[in-house]
């Protein structure tokens, strides 16, 4: 299935929702996600300016090397590089298993790595069904201690982006593998336990909640209005230009409109990929400048904040079936603390128009 971002844009959908932007700020806006149908408020009075947010700065938390696991990863107690870039004596990237994982493919049913008794088998446990652990749990490690991917050249960042990539081919080949999420931690607020930069790599047996209601949002606009809901609000986005904060032939950097937080910030490849292995060898450099740069804009413009970010894609099992969604990578910083009403109603508040975030990023050079 084939979509078009710059296809004709006068449907009912886009029109309301250049409506909804071109209104009166009041105290408060809602705030609604074409994808999934969830509110956010926006609530601008209650935000920190720039400069008040440079308190959560990462740079305070620098730990020596002296005392870093990843500075000699072998050394530490990890085990043989799964990946290495050069050799363990001069190396720039390496991935290891981690030392310490959420999932294994070690387990009472698990032998050889495989499952003995067939993906999904669940045990009654009174009311509930549990299984074990099966997946994979891996560590990505750049080599130097306290540079991070806003400081890399366009190279460096792409052999994140490589590494990412020989990996996730690696693990969707593997038994009972359902869903491959990649993500970063920056920061100890952000769930960063090392200060030494690394990302994580998890294979699971199961589709997350929050890519079901993606997936099942994406397929009901699909089905309703034939076209990619991802693509409809590139287009909207790239007509407009407001929130878009870098743009190359490939890959688009924008401040969502429905944004889950102050400064989050999405890259979509502007070409219609359902998931991140058709990623292309060309693509592979542009994706990794627009990550690098969103970053560096971030970096000057909060000082070197905390935030996760992480790869929405397809998942592994019938991948025709899900022609309609469109991955791409999700940067959110974490400076905006959950109170009661956020987990108490799961409705975000974010402080910080995405309008206003976007102009301040693109007075940022990184």
């Amino acid at each position: 299935m084939k979509f078009n971002i710059f296809s004709k844009k006068n449907n009912k959908e886009e029109k309301a929702f250049g409506e909804l932007a071109s209104h009166k700020r009041r105290v408060s806006e809602l705030r609604r996600d074409l994808v999934g149908g969830a509110w956010i408020v926006l609530a601008t009075a209650r935000g920190n300016r720039p400069h008040e947010i440079s308190d959560h700065s990462v740079s305070k938390e620098r730990s020596p090397k002296k005392n870093c696991p990843f500075e000699d990863p072998q050394a530490s107690g990890n085990g043989e590089p799964l990946l290495i870039y050069g050799d363990k004596s001069d190396w720039s990237l390496q991935v290891v298993a981690n030392k310490y994982p959420a999932f294994s493919t070690e387990g009472e049913c698990i032998e050889g790595g495989k499952c003995k008794v067939g993906c999904g088998h669940t045990i009654k446990r009174g009311l509930y069904s549990v299984r074990d652990g099966f997946g994979y749990h891996e560590i990505l490690i750049t080599r130097d201690h306290d540079r991070y991917l806003p400081q890399f050249t366009d190279e460096q960042a792409s052999e994140v982006i490589k590494a990412y990539l020989e990996r996730y081919n690696f693990l969707k080949k593997q038994d009972c593998i359902k869903y491959i999420a990649i993500f970063e931690n920056h920061g100890k607020k952000a769930g960063a336990s090392i200060y030494h930069p690394h990302a994580q790599i998890m294979a699971l047996p199961f589709l997350p909640s929050d890519i079901r209601r993606s997936l099942r949002g994406s397929a009901k606009y699909n089905s309703r209005h034939k076209r990619c809901v991802h693509c409809v609000m590139l287009s909207w986005e790239l007509e407009r230009g407001e929130r878009v904060i870098y743009e190359e032939d490939s890959f688009v950097a924008l401040c969502p409109f429905v944004s889950f937080g102050s400064f989050e910030i999405r890259i979509y490849p502007k070409l219609h990929q359902a998931s991140f292995d058709q990623i292309t060898k060309s693509q592979i450099t542009s994706f990794a400048r627009a990550l690098r740069v969103s970053l560096g804009k971030l970096d000057k413009a909060l000082n070197n904040p905390p935030y996760n970010y992480f790869i929405h894609t397809a998942p592994l099992e019938k991948i025709g079936g899900y022609s309609h969604y469109h991955w791409h990578l999700e940067i959110l910083p974490t400076f905006d603390m959950d109170g009661g009403f956020e987990l108490g109603t799961g409705v975000q508040i974010t402080t910080t128009a995405p309008e206003e975030a976007a102009k301040i990023l693109n007075k940022q050079k990184p």
